[in-house]
């Protein structure tokens, strides 16, 4: 399945950690406070091994793991085109994935979020995030990540 969102995720999405594995919901939180499931990712799932950062997740009420490529003015700029050509280039690499992952991986979802990544400073990214569930085997959640590694910035 494929969600396209601007802006923010509808609440759709809930970050259960940031890229560093650091916990938190309503406030800082330790891995006692976690569902089952997603203390099952942290300690079966996630890794900072890869190109794609790896979050704690929560999607539509479904727990899991969610695989994230961020597209901003600086990756726009090292191309030598504009942050709005990137995004638009960026949703038809969405498209892709998405079409791919459905295929191999149907209880997957791909998520593109325009302008979803918000900073303190004001500026905003785009994302690019594939949602694994947080029973998958390890394998299966390897062989995912690995593939998004040389897919997503391949712009």
């Amino acid at each position: 399945m494929f969600y396209k969102y601007e802006s923010d995720f509808d609440n759709d999405l809930m970050f259960w950690s940031n890229c560093t594995a650091d916990l938190w919901h309503d406030g800082e939180i330790g891995e006692d406070d976690l569902p089952d499931e997603l203390a099952s990712c942290l300690n079966e799932l996630w890794t900072d091994s890869h190109l794609v950062s790896c979050y704690l997740v929560e999607y539509k009420g479904r727990y899991g793991i969610a695989l994230e490529s961020i597209y901003d003015r600086d990756f726009a700029k090292s191309l030598g085109i504009t942050y709005s050509e990137l995004v638009t280039r960026a949703e038809k690499k969405a498209n892709y994935i998405s079409n791919y992952i459905s295929k191999e991986w149907p209880q997957f979802v791909t998520l593109f979020g325009k302008d979803t990544q918000i900073w303190s400073n004001g500026c905003v990214d785009s994302q690019l995030l594939v949602f694994v569930p947080w029973d998958e085997p390890r394998a299966t959640f390897e062989s995912v990540a690995k593939w998004l590694d040389f897919t997503v910035y391949e712009i």
